[in-house]
């Protein structure tokens, strides 16, 4: 495997005799057979005074995640704060790797975690991936459950009861109003949320918790991915689940009306998740691509897809292999693809709307305005709840044209582009898991206060 010495100092790792130098920023390798011998290498890794970019075995992978969560048990003190989350965990949504994340960021934070999964199919997870959630899958003694979860109908109450949840759109079902409204308090990703929920009619306490990201795994250290077949020199990426919401329609009008085939440059989609991997949906998805392509004749530029299933751990990988991520969403809740991006170390392009304009600024991205807002109608998209809500429509011809336009100019001037995406960068620095799991337990703090004094 290869990782880089980020303690700013040589190591002796006194287990298998072996002396890591600080070189910097500069790679090291380490053989596999030394990786799974030293435990004083793993908990480095685990700590995160090593950072990992390349593991090419499947053994280490798996002996430093159980290091990692052996790490994490031990920052835990007595007593605890207890607190059971029911949600999804078990795919790579957003919704899923966000309530991953919550755990995780809890759980490294002292708060004991239990959870529940709602009715889901089989993981997608890998297995190391599996490992670690699962084990958080133990009963413990609470009085706070946390929901987290789509608001379609109020959960069983137990105890003191949390919805834990995110906004898309710029209105809401009077269904998600009625639910909220029945949970003790709420807890939404973004202040975008916080604000459509309240004039909505949310009349709960709500509080601000962001999703948060592991530093150990995202940042600017990953060896990037070959990919093959080879895309040009220049790869603006996009990440996201294909459907209207996410702004595919014109990210391909905006990119193919820009750039052409003369262009060093390749757009690489990376639709990651299940439903996108069925082959009918795969057929689909490929046909719309190439109805797209045909529109601006055979002179028009590269367009790539990655359908399959990934890892968090290659995740970065793939980040550290493009240029720019680009993606004109009509609304998050909070746009953990951004984040990922970010914190990878790439200049990022987006709509200025919803939830990702909390940590996205003109300093930090380049940001597009949307034009009017619009119902949604029915079947548009494939979750039933956004039907007929209200996003940005982003068909305007000068909404195109400004997207395509954004897109060259990081591409024509990558010095600046670079300069933002380290000011961004920075901003990721307050959405790690322990910062935002102490933000989150403090807020749990306060509630087990009020609880004892009742």
């Amino acid at each position: 495997m290869r990782f880089i010495n980020t303690t700013g100092n040589t190591v002796f790792l006194s287990d298998i005799s072996k002396t890591v130098i600080f070189k910097g920023d500069e790679e090291q390798e380490m053989a596999t057979d030394e990786v799974l011998k030293s435990k004083s290498f793993q908990s480095l890794v685990a700590g995160g005074q090593f950072t990992i970019t390349e593991i090419n075995d499947h053994r280490i992978e798996k002996n430093l995640l159980k290091k990692q969560t052996e790490t994490e048990e031990m920052l835990l003190v007595s007593p605890p704060i207890e607190v059971t989350i029911k949600g999804h965990f078990l795919n790579n949504t957003g919704y899923a790797k966000a309530n991953r994340n919550l755990v995780y960021a809890l759980n490294r934070c002292g708060v004991r975690v239990g959870i529940e999964y709602v009715k889901e199919s089989a993981s997608t997870l890998n297995e190391s991936e599996y490992a670690r959630i699962e084990r958080f899958r133990r009963a413990v003694n609470s009085e706070i459950f946390i929901h987290s979860t789509i608001p379609s109908f109020p959960q069983e109450k137990k105890g003191y009861s949390i919805l834990n949840t995110t906004v898309e759109a710029a209105s809401v079902p009077d269904q998600f109003v009625y639910s909220c409204n029945s949970y003790d308090e709420v807890w939404v990703a973004s202040s975008y949320c916080k604000e459509i929920l309240t004039k909505s009619g949310v009349e709960k306490e709500i509080y601000v918790i962001p999703n948060c990201l592991d530093p150990r795994i995202y940042n600017t250290q990953a060896k990037p991915l070959s990919f093959s077949p080879t895309l040009k020199s220049y790869v603006f990426l996009s990440v996201f689940g294909w459907n209207y919401r996410k702004g595919y329609d014109v990210l391909l009008r905006s990119y193919l009306r820009e750039f052409t085939k003369d262009d060093d440059v390749s757009l690489l989609i990376c639709t990651k998740y299940q439903y996108d991997n069925d082959k009918h949906r795969r057929l689909e998805i490929d046909a719309e691509i190439k109805a797209y392509r045909e529109e601006f004749g055979k002179n028009c530029a590269e367009v790539a897809r990655c359908g399959q299933e990934i890892s968090e751990m290659d995740m970065p990988r793939i980040y550290r292999a493009c240029n720019c991520f680009v993606l004109p969403s009509r609304g998050e809740g909070y746009g953990l693809p951004f984040a990922e991006a970010g914190m990878c170390g790439l200049p990022v392009i987006a709509t200025r709307h919803s939830g990702h304009t909390m940590f996205l600024n003109d300093e930090n991205s380049y940001l597009l305005n949307v034009d009017e807002f619009t119902v949604l109608p029915s079947g548009s998209s494939n979750v039933h709840y956004w039907d007929n809500q209200v996003f940005p429509s982003l068909l305007a011809d000068n909404t195109i044209i400004e997207l395509g336009r954004l897109m060259r100019s990081v591409y024509d001037n990558q010095q600046e582009a670079k300069e933002k995406s380290k000011k961004l960068q920075e901003t990721m620095k307050s959405y790690t898991l322990d910062m935002i799991g102490h933000f989150a337990k403090k807020r749990l703090e306060t509630i087990c206060q009020n609880l004892s004094s009742r």
